[in-house]
C-alpha cells in the first residue's frame, strides 16, 4: 500500500501546532512510494495513494476524503480504501497462506458507499 499525500496536514493538540508536510517529506513519500508501486517485491499493491488524492494537487488528499487534520481520512475515505481492495486477493487458489475454501474464492462481496448502503455484486 503506497502512503497516501499528506500537504495541508496539521496537528493541534496539547497546546502544539505542527505542520506534517515539507517537500523533503514529500521527495521521500514519493520515493517510497514508487518503490511500492514497482519494485515487484510484494504479490499484489492497493494504491491508496491513487484512490485518495486530490487530482488537482496531488500532494494532498481529496477533500472529499480528508478529516480535519488532512493527516488522517474521513469515513468516505475509509469506504474508498476498502473499495479499492480487490476481492479477489484473497481467492484461496491465489494465494496459498489461505484456508482453502468452496471452489477457492469467496462467493460475493459488498461494494458499500460513504452513506452505508451497499450493493451485492457476484464473484
Amino acid at each position: 500500500m503506497p502512503i497516501p499525500s499528506f500537504e495541508g496536514a496539521t496537528f493541534s493538540g496539547a497546546g502544539l501546532n505542527l505542520t506534517f508536510y515539507t517537500p523533503e517529506r514529500e521527495s521521500a513519500r514519493q520515493t517510497v512510494t514508487d518503490w511500492i508501486r514497482n519494485s515487484g517485491e510484494f504479490d499484489a499493491v492497493v494504491d491508496f495513494d491513487e484512490v485518495l488524492r486530490d487530482p488537482g494537487r496531488p500532494t494532498q488528499l481529496h477533500p472529499a476524503f480528508a478529516s480535519e487534520d488532512h493527516l488522517h481520512v474521513n469515513d468516505a475515505g475509509n469506504v474508498a480504501q476498502g473499495n479499492a481492495i480487490p476481492l479477489a486477493l484473497f481467492r484461496t487458489d491465489r494465494n496459498p497462506h489461505l484456508p482453502s475454501g468452496k471452489d477457492g474464492k469467496i462467493a460475493e462481496h459488498t461494494i458499500v458507499d460513504a452513506a452505508g448502503s451497499g450493493t451485492k455484486e457476484p464473484d
